[in-house]
């Protein structure tokens, strides 16, 4: 049997179909007299990486009037630093380089301070050959959530944009300076380069499942017109779903056959048994309120007056819903499938929380069910947090009076654990924080620990490696995470002790509550 061309997971690479029109519309904009820089726009799991591999192969090949491409995934091994973001650019276009103009790649060097010198040169180099390289970057969503990444990056990129023979297209879910989390990226100009319209990539329309279902075709398998409306039916045109089906028709259907609406609806339903992962993904990306509205599709249209606009854009261009008229109808049968199975426990949690004063009435019974799934812990302290619990209603700020008396018994049992029988700081952890100047609380009581809490917090957060001059950690047991959480109780403790009449909102002593579950959940695993 010839190999299956519907891929779906895995790490094969995927053949990009259904996008010609996408294609020849983004071809245009590269290949006139003066190229754009160009951003692809689309949703999780809707094929962007698919098609912007297809791009990069298909320019790395030579197409005029570039002389190579490159695609490099910023969505996988995320570079951290300007420096570590640059080594792997250059690096990448010198491999792109290296067949057709060895003498340039060859004056790149990766690792090498002078980058920002050696680059522009390059580039510089080619255009005065009039020849262009086509940079695409996948996965922007994930390299702009880094801060530490600065503005010198995005400006440095920008001047090597600003060379004719390069030009860009990245990937993402939203337009990039939408997804710009730090001030530096934001004032960047480099954002600016890009033709202010995204493509957008999205579902398969009915036109493009001829061009989808070519393998079929060239087997001499066809699809009567009922059973190709079946497909975009069952599908809604998400490419991963219609990918899966595709693919398990594949495995199933002889040479020579005509494909009807009664096997498309049997695929349907092997496919629905054996897909959970993929539908599990598609599902936990909606969010409960895209849930209840999916749910709804499966027994009612919504009239679109009913909907906000962004959970409307969200259905349709997954292509779980579509309008038609006034209403929002179901678009994807394995989405609605899928929806009727999940049904009970999203009614549940709308029942439960969907409202605020369900959700002031509820949140008690949901922290004291945490509490209990906390095994092996400290009984006084959790019992300590219970009587918090209890105190959440009907006066929020009786909960946080309890939680000086967490903060001392959590300290007492990471003292007995870290420290001497004594309870003493040992002298070789003095001695390392004398050198390296760290202040240390209460310095000339020890080895004794501190008496007050705020000590004890300083002392602990020292001893985890939790300052900038210290870095290193000389605790046994307990983690720099959890040091950070006593310090955090502590000060909701001290808040509770002098609020001086400021009242806390239920909603805010139910953040303070599940902080403290937290921390007695730390400390059962930390602690011996």
């Amino acid at each position: 049997m010839a190999i299956n061309p519907y891929q779906v997971l895995g790490t094969a690479s995927v053949i990009c179909r259904g996008r010609q029109s996408l294609f020849e519309e983004l071809n245009r904009q590269l290949t006139k007299p003066s190229p754009d820089h160009v951003q692809i726009v689309g949703h999780k799991f809707i094929g962007k990486t698919v098609f912007l591999q297809d791009v990069a192969l298909t320019f790395k090949a030579g197409k005029a009037p570039y002389i190579s491409a490159l695609y490099l995934d910023l969505g996988h091994q995320t570079p951290s630093s300007d420096r570590e973001f640059m080594r792997r650019f250059a690096e990448e276009i010198k491999s792109a380089l290296l067949p057709v103009k060895k003498d340039l790649a060859d004056e790149i060097e990766p690792n090498s301070e002078n980058l920002w010198d050696i680059l522009p040169e390059v580039l510089e180099l080619l255009q005065d050959e009039n020849q262009r390289l086509l940079v695409v970057l996948d996965g922007f969503d994930r390299v702009l959530g880094i801060t530490s990444l600065t503005r010198n990056l995005w400006d440095r990129l920008r001047y090597l944009a600003e060379k004719k023979s390069l030009r860009f297209v990245t990937g993402s879910c939203r337009p990039l300076r939408e997804l710009c989390k730090t001030e530096a990226s934001q004032t960047s100009d480099f954002w600016n380069i890009f033709n202010p319209n995204p493509f957008k990539i999205g579902c398969f329309q009915d036109k493009t499942w001829s061009e989808i279902l070519t393998p079929f075709t060239d087997r001499n398998i066809l699809f009567d017109s009922s059973a190709q409306k079946e497909l975009s039916n069952w599908s809604g045109g998400v490419p991963i779903l219609a990918a899966t089906l595709c693919s398990y028709l594949w495995e199933q259907i002889e040479l020579g056959t005509t494909i009807s609406k009664t096997q498309i609806d049997n695929a349907a339903t092997e496919v629905f048994n054996q897909s959970e992962i993929i539908l599990d993904e598609l599902w936990d990306e909606c969010g409960v309120e895209i849930q209840s509205d999916l749910i709804e599709l499966t027994k009612n249209d919504i009239l679109l007056s009913k909907i906000s606009e962004h959970r409307r854009d969200f259905l349709e261009g997954r292509g779980y819903a579509k309008a038609s008229g006034s209403k929002l109808t179901a678009n994807c049968r394995l989405m609605q499938k899928y929806a009727k199975k999940r049904e009970a426990p999203v009614t549940d949690l709308q029942r439960l929380f969907g409202d605020i004063n369900n959700y002031e009435r509820n949140m008690r019974n949901l922290l004291e069910l945490r509490l209990a799934q906390v095994s092996n812990a400290n009984q006084e302290l959790k019992r300590l947090i219970k009587c918090a619990i209890a105190d959440l209603n009907p006066e929020p700020n009786d909960a946080i009076m309890r939680f000086r008396n967490i903060t001392d018994t959590a300290l007492k049992l990471i003292w007995s654990a870290e420290l001497t029988p004594s309870c003493q700081v040992p002298q070789e952890w003095i001695d390392i924080w004398r050198i390296k100047g760290e202040r240390i609380p209460d310095e000339e009581n020890l080895p004794n620990v501190p008496s007050s809490l705020g000590g004890q917090c300083r002392l602990l957060i020292i001893m985890t490696g939790g300052t900038i001059k210290t870095r290193s950690s000389v605790a046994h047991f307990i983690s720099k995470p959890t040091a950070l959480l006593v310090e955090h109780i502590k000060a909701i403790g001290d808040f509770g002790q002098h609020s001086e009449g400021q009242k806390v909102s239920l909603e805010t002593a139910v953040a303070f509550c599940l902080s403290a579950i937290e921390l007695c959940k730390r400390l059962a695993q930390e602690l011996p």
